[in-house]
């Protein structure tokens, strides 16, 4: 079993739990079978009993001339009356059938999540490293985005302020950054995009603007 790819463990552990399904819904149908059977054994023998007791009152009211005794229907209804009771333990008993085949299928879908998590990891494949590397180039991108918000913050303060007319309108950097980083699990972030490693880094792109504009540090 061991030696078997996910994708046969997966099959065999599929076709093992439809097989218990099917069997659980065979068990259901007769069932269902059952209960018809019934219904009919009961609206016949009613039909029959109430034919009886009409004839046998006839009989009693004008006697040799009343219907003849049919000792066929008399057989039949008792032979009904025999089979009521006995559809009715079946029917208990099937339900109890019914419920360990249903009960059947819950083993078997251990084997199925296994065979499909193995399945799926061989589908990631290298997929979650290639993602990571993806992702860890946007570290410099995101930390230039919140350099740009320390240089506002740093020269025009957090309060606001008035947007000239004809200047450029720069997008929000920080809730950008909290969008972009809010949607990346921690599982596969690298550590240059977590808010200490991105603080520093956008302090170190920040940092020297913000000299050369306040005249500490020389212009180049």
């Amino acid at each position: 079993m061991s030696g078997r790819t996910p994708m046969a463990r997966a099959r065999e552990a599929f076709a093992a739990i439809e097989a218990a399904k099917a069997r659980a819904v065979s068990e259901r149908e007769k069932l269902g079978e059952l209960k018809r059977r019934k219904i009919a054994v009961d609206d016949e023998c009613r039909k029959l009993e109430k034919a009886e007791q009409a004839d046998a009152a006839a009989r009693i009211l004008d006697g040799d001339a009343g219907p003849p005794e049919k000792p066929k229907r008399v057989s039949r209804i008792r032979n009904l009356r025999d089979q009521a009771p006995a559809l009715l333990a079946a029917m208990t008993q099937q339900e109890r059938r019914i419920a360990d085949a249903e009960a059947a299928v819950a083993p078997l879908l251990p084997p199925l999540a296994k065979g499909c998590l193995e399945l799926v990891v061989d589908l990631h494949g290298d997929a979650l490293t290639q993602i990571r590397s993806a992702i860890e180039q946007m570290a410099e991108p995101v930390a230039r985005l919140l350099a740009a918000d320390q240089v506002l913050a740093e020269l025009l303060g957090t309060n606001g302020f008035p947007i000239p007319s004809g200047a450029p309108i720069p997008i929000n950097g920080s809730r950008l950054m909290e969008g972009l980083l809010k949607a990346i699990p921690d599982s596969i972030r690298p550590p240059s995009l977590h808010g200490e490693a991105l603080g520093v880094a956008a302090h170190q792109i920040s940092q020297p603007v913000i000299g050369r504009i306040k005249g500490t540090i020389d212009a180049q």
